[in-house]
């Protein structure tokens, strides 16, 4: 069965509402990186957790993939038989590296009642807390990111769910300890962006998603969207 309606989710703190709305404008550019075909995949587990070919839900193509997660390290492993060169999107600080999930059921809408204004509002349905990415490129080098999720309510349990974050997050690399912090009393320095990988290093070759609690999930679409304008 096809699902082609589509609810907003975001991670928070990774980018901004106009970001989102750029989205569905004229001038963007898209690196696809999987669409519906698992020719190029080879798809398996990290730890406990699953990624299988799905038929049975699909966004794009003939195929989504199936992810069994049980934790923020055990989840789904999606290899490129021929690694995805993101060299574009590393140069550019307006790309987004953008999921499309299916969430069970992770849209509906819950109702809370507010005792300090008396009313009945509609909650979030976000399936985790956190959800973990770690892309393993062709030489070796891998770039982690663990975001909170948050889920709009919505009156459609089925829909597809846009996760975005943007591509120079994964260019974040520690602050290191400075010699005249003692020891065991360091607060590390803030995260600072890296050069732009070029090479084998910018070609990612493996992709792991993982989510903060059991729960199986597909995915649709992973692309890459370039805002110019």
């Amino acid at each position: 069965m096809h699902r082609r309606s589509f609810i907003t989710i975001g991670l928070v703190g990774a980018f901004a509402a106009p970001a989102l709305f750029a989205f569905a404008q004229a001038g963007t550019v898209t690196i696809p990186v999987f669409v519906g075909d698992t020719t190029n995949l080879t798809l398996g587990s990290w730890g406990s957790g699953k990624a299988e070919r799905n038929t049975d839900d699909i966004l794009l193509g003939n195929s989504s993939i199936k992810v069994t997660t049980q934790g923020l390290y055990q989840g789904a492993r999606i290899e490129f038989k021929t690694p995805v060169d993101l060299t574009p999107a590393f140069n550019n600080p307006k790309t987004y590296m953008r999921f499309q999930f299916h969430f069970t059921g992770a849209g509906s809408t819950q109702q809370t009642f507010d005792p300090a204004t008396g009313e009945t509002r509609a909650a979030s349905a976000a399936p985790f807390d956190h959800m973990r990415f770690l892309l393993t490129m062709a030489d070796g080098s891998r770039r982690e990111l663990i975001r909170p999720v948050v889920v709009p309510p919505s009156d459609d349990p089925d829909a597809w769910v846009p996760v975005s974050f943007p591509v120079s997050a994964l260019l974040k690399t520690p602050g290191a300890q400075t010699a005249a912090t003692p020891a065991g009393a360091a607060t590390a320095a803030p995260a600072a962006p890296a050069a732009a990988p070029t090479g084998d290093a910018a070609r990612v070759a493996q992709i792991a998603v993982f989510g903060d609690k059991y729960q199986e999930f597909q995915i649709g679409e992973i692309s890459v969207i370039t805002d110019e304008t």
